[in-house]
């Protein structure tokens, strides 16, 4: 399985051949010479390849070959419509299925929700309002996975004490429909996160613009070692709240992981001068690891580890 980001390089090529088993290559070549290997390799073996988050039609012409082995089974998943438009797409037309993800189910939104809101699946809300708000939110949401997780995560145990509760939950449903119109769903997501983002602690707020920017795929151990002498403070703490708002995560490797959709809303905060962002957020990022750097550019927040 390989996981996109912006580029395509000698890295992702070399990460495929590897989980297919193939050896004698060698790892410094170009991209070119890497998916030539790759042609030749899949040609005799049955292969399952999955392309995760395609972002723009170039990445298949770069990456997958285009002949396989008969049995050989391609996932490809992508967000764009521009796909058809790919020399690879166009080629293996005859062969594909496409498939429209549905949205999830009223049932299914409903059990996502208020497990990432910490409430029972069969809880009773204590009023007709937080019930008709609950509602609510769950159809704005649309069986958006992600608008569903971080709704239920802003709103985590916000049942009681209920004019308070209500104004949080309408507030919440108010994020998703500023930006509802967005075809993609980005939109709705951008302003919920921004919400969302505005609650955390100065320091989870640095933290999680540090991983969308430049510490995600790090080790967990080296980024918490840089932001305890960074903020002073138990980062733990910190980050175990983030992770509870399922804005980052940490893989069985121990590395820092973020959804690749809030990676790219978090880095549009940045640059986006209409987002309020505190001027002490903003500036750009450089991970170094290196601790005798010793001057940088004004302006650039340098972590070192």
């Amino acid at each position: 399985r390989l996981q996109h980001d912006e580029c395509i390089g000698s890295q992702h090529l070399t990460s495929v051949l590897k989980q297919l088993g193939a050896k004698g290559f060698q790892e410094d070549s170009s991209a070119k010479g890497l998916l030539a290997i790759l042609q030749e390799y899949v040609l005799d073996k049955a292969v399952l390849i999955m392309v995760d988050n395609i972002w723009v039609k170039g990445q298949l012409d770069e990456l997958l070959p285009q002949d396989f082995c008969q049995g050989s089974r391609i996932i490809i998943t992508s967000r764009s419509s521009d796909l058809p438009d790919s020399e690879w797409w166009r080629q293996a037309n005859d062969k594909l299925l496409q498939h429209s993800m549905a949205e999830l189910s009223h049932r299914a939104a409903l059990q996502l929700f208020r497990a990432t809101a910490n409430l029972d699946q069969f809880f009773q809300m204590p009023s007709t309002d937080l019930q008709d708000a609950e509602t609510k939110l769950i159809q704005t949401c649309k069986g958006l996975p992600l608008a569903l997780q971080l709704s239920g995560a802003l709103l985590y145990n916000k049942t009681r004490n209920e004019p308070r509760a209500l104004a949080q939950w309408q507030a919440a449903r108010a994020a998703v429909l500023r930006g509802s119109n967005a075809a993609d769903g980005e939109g709705q997501l951008r302003d919920l996160l921004y919400t969302t983002f505005k609650v955390l602690e100065p320091a989870q707020q640095h933290m999680f613009l540090d991983v969308a920017t430049v510490l995600r795929g790090q080790p967990k151990r080296l980024a918490m070692t840089t932001w305890d002498a960074w903020h002073q403070t138990d980062s733990l703490l910190l980050f175990e709240g983030l992770e509870r708002r399922n804005l980052l995560s940490c893989n069985s490797k121990g590395e820092l992981q973020m959804h690749d959709v809030l990676v790219a809303l978090g880095r549009r905060l940045l640059r986006d001068d209409s987002s309020e962002l505190p001027q002490q957020l903003r500036g750009s990022r450089l991970w170094v690891q290196d601790r005798e750097l010793q001057g940088y550019q004004q302006g650039v927040s340098v972590l070192t580890a």
